[in-house]
């Protein structure tokens, strides 16, 4: 793949994973503390999905780096109170980042 579709494809999932993190933070949270006491776990976390569909379509290797890009510019536009050391940010981003391409690679190898 050339170096503008691979722009092209961080941007696509970048911007699925902002947006899906945002309607979590907004929509779903809300709804989800006035139905459940589940405390800080999302019981839809949509962002989830959308690494599983960036592995799915762009493979393993190129998804690992669309969603560390997806994970800092995410990270970034929070608002929460979290920690925000740099330890905290490194494995927080990198946790996300591999987490779906890792999953497929061992599902691949059974």
């Amino acid at each position: 793949m050339s170096a503008k579709t691979h722009i092209i494809s961080a941007v696509y999932v970048t911007v699925a994973f902002v947006v899906s993190y945002q309607i979590v933070n907004y929509v779903i949270d809300p709804i989800q503390s006035l139905l459940l006491t589940a405390g800080y776990a999302s019981v839809l976390f949509l962002p989830h999905g959308v690494r599983v569909l960036a592995v799915f379509l762009y493979g393993p290797a190129p998804a690992t780096f669309y969603l560390l890009i997806a994970a800092l510019v995410s990270l970034s536009l929070s608002n929460n109170q979290m920690d925000k050391s740099g330890l905290t940010i490194i494995m927080q981003t990198l946790t996300g980042a591999i987490c779906a391409p890792l999953a497929y690679q061992l599902l691949i190898l059974q």
